[in-house]
């Protein structure tokens, strides 16, 4: 899989590993990613594993949260970035 370089423009794509940098990888294809990088990712790493990454990553956007919470058909409140942002509330949550 080959990794554009516009959605990891912080990092040296050429240093990131599938493996030990699944944990950047996944969320930012969730958030900024098309609909077939979505999909390799889900046939790189596995349902269950894409899954894991996502419940306990720290900030996913709304529409990436829902999005995630309808595919893997889990409740919103499961999701680690969900219960953060709970107990830290702006004034303002457009």
């Amino acid at each position: 899989m080959l990794l554009r370089k516009e959605l990891f423009w912080e990092y040296d794509v050429s240093k990131l590993g599938l493996e030990k940098d699944q944990r950047t990888i996944i969320p930012r294809i969730l958030e900024r990613g098309t609909l077939n990088e979505w999909k390799e990712i889900l046939n790189l790493y596995g349902r269950e594993k894409v899954q894991e990454v996502l419940l306990s990553t720290p900030y996913l956007g709304k529409k990436s949260l829902n999005f995630a919470s309808f595919v893997f058909d889990i409740p919103i409140e499961k999701f680690r970035c969900y219960t953060q942002k709970q107990l830290n509330r702006a004034h303002w949550d457009f």
